[in-house]
């Protein structure tokens, strides 16, 4: 083997050794340029949450969560505050915050709901160091609406927004991160969007009646499911591996559709397409370059019957359709990163992934002694049910699963 061979040999070990795993950390050059809301955001480390409304009557509370440390705190600085009406003592007072996008360890993007009584829905930029709240745009008539889908990408806030009284479809708009120069991407409207995306600085639209159309030049992609750091990912052979669950009280909800994932090139052909898993179900979760999936296994059924006589007396399912795992796959090797079991928990989403950890939401399944094929638990109640949600962080290494504390109280 001569020097030079040698040389070559040692450069590229080196830097397979630097390309960060699934999960680790990585410099903002080259973290994907898109934040979509939600009711959770994953950013540096920590994972941020607003409270489920539906347990909670007042303003809406975010708080963040690290749990490499296990430490949590609130996204105003004093932790017990409510958010309540006094604007001198919180910056985020009389803000009922519906969804979020954390970007970094120092900003978060909200938006508002209409509260209080007559003040427009808005977007917001906060940075939690300095406590400076910042208004970014907001809804200009009474009557105008947002959808749950908005994102911050290059730059730019991106929303949908419809009126009554306008020309009744729906129009995106993009504002700068300082307020300024906002401007209408679809002048013309959209009837009846589905799903917009954001890559690399172009949008893209899925009406209710057409296929997924990039609005730079009208190209139109077929059976896409997201667009995603230069890649359209495609569901496939979804139309013939349908299951059903004929025990349940409505069949049509128990059904599981399956189908195989793969990927290529936004502006590749179908023969660039390459698999990047199989038999999956539901929805699926970036996390920088890691991706997170809820494999097909119906094997694992969890439902109960309340105890309380009422015309909710009929048998409740809980489908667990990934038989108690997540899979995770790195997108930029396309290689599985593995599948971790989640004993005992049926999840309800995750909200982060780090090379060390992996925080969902789950409904707690210990102890719960259950009877039949199916694993009926009789006599739990919705009550049970409730007091057995949270939020769990699984240690990738060990397995081991514990509770993770938001902070929220009681």
């Amino acid at each position: 083997m001569n020097q030079r061979f040698l040389r070559l040999f040692s450069i590229l070990l080196a830097v397979l050794l630097l390309l960060p795993a699934c999960g680790e950390k990585q410099s903002e050059e080259t973290l994907p340029k898109t934040v979509y809301s939600s009711t959770s955001a994953q950013a540096n480390g920590r994972v941020w949450k607003i409270r489920d409304a539906g347990n909670y009557s007042g303003y809406d509370l975010v708080r963040w969560y690290d749990p490499a440390t296990g430490e949590n705190g609130s996204l105003h600085a004093d932790p017990n505050c409510s958010h309540g009406s006094d604007a001198a003592a919180c910056p985020l007072a009389g803000k009922q915050i519906t969804s979020l996008a954390a970007v970094g360890d120092t900003v978060c993007f909200f938006c508002t709901e209409f509260s209080p009584v007559g003040v427009r829905r808005a977007w917001y930029a906060f940075d939690y160091t300095e406590q400076v709240l910042t208004e970014i745009a907001r809804l200009a008539e009474p009557d105008e609406q947002t959808g749950w889908r908005w994102c911050v990408s290059d730059g730019y806030l991106w929303y949908p927004v419809w009126s009554s009284t306008g020309d009744g479809k729906t129009h995106i708009r993009r504002v700068l991160l300082d307020g300024t120069e906002e401007e209408d991407l679809t002048p013309e409207g959209i009837d009846g969007l589905r799903q917009f995306y954001v890559d690399d600085g172009i949008l893209y639209v899925a009406e209710d009646t057409g296929p997924l159309r990039r609005l730079s030049d009208g190209k139109t992609f077929d059976h896409v499911t997201e667009v995603f750091g230069g890649y359209l990912y495609l569901a496939r052979n979804n139309e013939n591996t349908v299951e059903q669950f004929p025990e349940a009280p409505d069949p049509g909800n128990s059904r599981l559709r399956v189908y195989d994932l793969w990927r290529m090139p936004i502006d590749g052909g179908e023969d660039e397409a390459i698999p990047v898993t199989e038999k999956i179900w539901g929805n699926f979760f970036f996390f920088d370059r890691c991706l997170a999936v809820n494999p097909a296994d119906s094997e694992f059924v969890f439902s109960y019957l309340p105890t309380k006589k009422s015309s909710e007396e009929e048998r409740i399912y809980v489908y667990d359709y990934s038989g108690g795992k997540i899979r995770l796959i790195d997108t930029e090797s396309e290689t599985s990163a593995g599948e971790l079991a989640l004993d005992n928990l049926i999840s309800y989403g995750t909200l982060g992934v780090s090379e060390e950890w992996v925080v969902v939401d789950a409904l707690d399944c210990t102890g719960i002694e259950t009877v039949g094929e199916k694993k009926a638990a009789e006599g739990f109640t919705e009550k049970d049910r409730e007091s057995r949600v949270a939020s769990f962080r699984i240690d990738r290494k060990t397995g081991e699963i514990t509770k993770a504390d938001f902070g929220f109280g009681s």
